[in-house]
């Protein structure tokens, strides 16, 4: 079997084990119980790795390799994490805190990075282990965006103002789009282009690609929601759904816009075009 299939496979069988035995026993939100198993099995196999005859941590670094797991994660998992999240906010109250969602999925991502990126550098510092504050930015840059699907599941649970609800669900959602234009600007910086920093240069290219992916997720959301009003199979709307997201975050990166921007205004007008009952629930089988 291939080593991506290897992947796929375990880490579907331990995500279901976990988030089963999470759901009857434990009541974590899923992603941090997901996250907390992670560590551990990390945890295990570097514990009894000496212990083994196999190299288990080299086959384990193997599989990762052969797998391409960056290209997976940024291409594929993120894009259909961030439309499942998206299918949870409402369009219109989304509208009455656009500005404080701007500016907190913008301006935040960069004072978080400076943070983070300035913080492991001087931790490396004082270990005596130091690195090139360039490559601690781009450090910075992945870790300054928060979780849409830990901050959804969280917001779910708490009793809060709808409309403090409505401005940290989108921020968390469109902070992934900045963070990815912010974190390709750091690595091209810490490979030694120049220019790319001064006469609002950053924020020009945050804006042309947020504003370029949420024109194209409008767009193509657009389009799915009228053909699924077309169709009646729960099944046929999932494939739909399923090719909606792949399909836009693919485009978006093949015209340099932001793909996660994309498929978050993807869900956010599909969410907005689907049909409701008199209740107000959706009657599409995309509102998990």
């Amino acid at each position: 079997m291939a080593p991506s299939a290897d992947l796929v496979a375990i880490l579907l069988v331990l995500a279901a084990c976990v988030a089963a035995i999470n759901d009857r026993f434990v009541g974590l939100p899923r992603a941090i119980a997901l996250l907390l198993c992670s560590l551990g099995v990390s945890a295990f196999i570097a514990a009894i790795d000496p212990f083994v005859a196999p190299d288990l941590s080299g086959w384990v670094r193997g599989m990762l390799g052969a797998a391409a797991p960056p290209e997976v994660l940024l291409h594929l998992v993120l894009g259909l994490l961030l439309f499942a999240a998206s299918l949870h906010v409402d369009l219109t109250e989304l509208r009455h805190e656009k500005w404080t969602v701007l500016i907190l999925a913008t301006a935040s991502v960069i004072i978080s990075t400076i943070v983070f990126g300035g913080g492991i550098w001087a931790l490396f510092q004082l270990a005596g282990s130091p690195i090139e504050l360039r490559w601690c930015m781009v450090l910075g840059a992945v870790l300054a965006p928060t979780d849409a699907v830990v901050v959804d599941a969280l917001l779910r649970r708490a009793s809060l103002p709808s409309e403090l609800k409505t401005a940290i669900s989108g921020e968390s959602l469109f902070n992934d789009g900045a963070g990815v234009v912010l974190f390709q600007i750091m690595l091209r910086l810490a490979q030694g282009e120049h220019g790319l920093i001064g006469h609002g240069q950053i924020a020009f290219a945050m804006a042309v690609e947020g504003i370029g992916g949420g024109v194209l997720g409008c767009g193509t959301g657009y389009i799915a929601a009228r053909i699924m009003r077309l169709v009646n199979e729960p099944g046929l709307r999932l494939l739909i759904s399923l090719a909606l997201v792949t399909g836009t975050y693919r485009l978006a990166d093949v015209i340099g816009i932001s793909g996660p921007t994309a498929v978050v205004a993807c869900g956010l007008v599909l969410r907005q075009q689907t049909p409701r009952d008199q209740h107000g629930r959706s009657t599409s089988s995309m509102s998990c």
